[in-house]
């Protein structure tokens, strides 16, 4: 069976399809909406942004139930039997829902198992179930790759979960202010 490839979003998704499963157009960057005054001082893919993030996430209690609830989804349609990465890690918490998964990113921070890039994944060919992201695939600077890698280290009926953000005037507001 080819890889299934699932991304949900429980607002504000611009639906477009991929073959038979739904899908969402990754638009906007998870930094330009959480309009926190030490990220303006950090921006960019580094590991401070990355241990900001975190901060956020344990400080603004109704953004985590948010980002909580799109990992119980994420894990709810995990399949059985493998290996799960996370790709993008630093600033989750995703193992809450899933707590074999091996968490992964780019940069060293606490909590990571593999330090990667999501198009040069240090796994062999057919050795995950699955793969899971949230806020990422706007930052992967080729997905076409990224896809091609995914295919190369899923095992059979693996899949990739997607959950991106999508920038509108009521998320803008979420994010700001809650």
């Amino acid at each position: 069976a080819p890889t299934e490839i699932y991304t949900l979003s429980l607002h504000d998704a611009l639906p477009i399809f991929i073959g038979k499963k739904h899908s969402s157009i990754p638009v906007g960057n998870m930094m330009k909406f959480l309009f926190n005054k030490k990220l303006k001082k950090v921006w960019g893919d580094d590991r401070e942004v990355t241990l900001v993030n975190q901060e956020i996430l344990n400080n603004k209690p109704v953004f985590r139930k948010l980002i909580a609830e799109y990992y119980r989804e994420m894990a709810a349609a995990l399949q059985e039997g493998g290996p799960t990465l996370e790709i993008g890690s630093g600033g989750g918490f995703f193992r809450e829902y899933h707590p074999h998964a091996i968490a992964s990113d780019m940069l060293q921070v606490p909590g990571i198992d593999v330090v990667c890039d999501a198009t040069q994944l240090p796994f062999r060919e057919g050795s995950l179930k699955n793969i899971v992201m949230r806020g990422v695939l706007h930052h992967i600077y080729d997905p076409i790759l990224f896809f091609e890698e995914c295919e190369r280290v899923l095992a059979e009926g693996g899949r990739v979960i997607i959950n991106d953000p999508y920038i509108s005037p009521f998320s803008y507001f979420i994010y700001k202010y809650i």
